[in-house]
């Protein structure tokens, strides 16, 4: 029942791990912020999808590494 309500809400198989703040938080000076993260599967893509829907002004920038 846990995998499937992951794969429905976020599109991985297995919660999200050493998920970090890399550039700290939001501030008045920035409009971008950093999170890194570790996904069984490839990005959170159905929990991407619908915070877009909700708030259609954010963008996202997605860097997959492989040799971490």
């Amino acid at each position: 029942m846990t995998q499937a309500w992951l794969w429905e809400h976020w599109g991985t198989s297995r919660p999200l791990q050493q998920v970090d703040v890399m550039d700290g938080h939001p501030n008045k000076r920035t409009n971008c912020w950093s999170v890194s993260f570790w996904s069984a599967d490839w990005t959170p893509w159905a929990a991407l999808q619908t915070i877009a829907t909700r708030w259609p002004d954010l963008t996202f920038a997605i860097r997959p590494l492989y040799d971490v």
